[in-house]
């Protein structure tokens, strides 16, 4: 019997596509080896409430670590950023692409 090749995990999806909104299903930018690109929009100032960035939803330690992150790390992280997204504009403290 011929082995098989090691099968790739499965993730889920989040529903409507990637966290960024903005490529459908087909979570490409998952399967490359530096992984997904960095959420940062250039809005960087921390909501002192949550302690996320109001730009791209990430905490102050987050946004440190992200060069560290492997690939599975960055998407595990941007999957939960658009709760984080919906909290900060029920705040009314989201802004530029987090809106």
């Amino acid at each position: 019997m011929a082995r098989q090749p090691p099968r790739r995990p499965s993730y889920p999806r989040p529903s409507g596509g990637c966290a960024f909104g903005s490529c459908g299903d087909c979570m490409a930018c998952f399967d490359g080896a530096d992984g997904p690109p960095s959420p940062c929009i250039k809005v960087c100032v921390l909501d002192a409430q949550s302690g996320w960035c109001v730009g791209c939803a990430r905490s102050g330690e987050e946004i440190a670590a992200w060069p560290k992150m492997n690939a599975p790390e960055k998407r595990d992280l941007l999957i939960r950023l658009p709760a984080r997204v919906e909290a900060l504009k029920k705040r009314g403290v989201a802004r530029a692409a987090a809106e």
